[in-house]
């Protein structure tokens, strides 16, 4: 930035503007998961009750990604 904004601004406008993008990361890291594990779960429980084979197909399709996901997770970390 060129050197007449710095004598524009506050000091403390520029720790409020990292502050606020700090903040968003912190609380998406949150509210991210919390928000896609209410949708699926919102989800699966319209499909049981409407159309209950559909939905089985669905749970039995998309279960194994839980459990595949985290074991070759944990041998690359290794």
């Amino acid at each position: 930035m060129p050197q007449s904004v710095y004598r524009t601004i506050f000091a403390g406008t520029f720790c409020s503007v990292g502050l606020e993008n700090l903040d968003g990361f912190c609380g998406s890291a949150i509210s991210g998961p919390l928000r896609q594990a209410g949708t699926l779960l919102s989800i699966l429980s319209y499909l049981f009750r409407v159309e209950p084979l559909v939905a089985a197909f669905a749970l039995v399709l998309y279960s194994p990604p839980f459990f595949i996901v985290p074991y070759f997770q944990k041998r690359l970390n290794a």
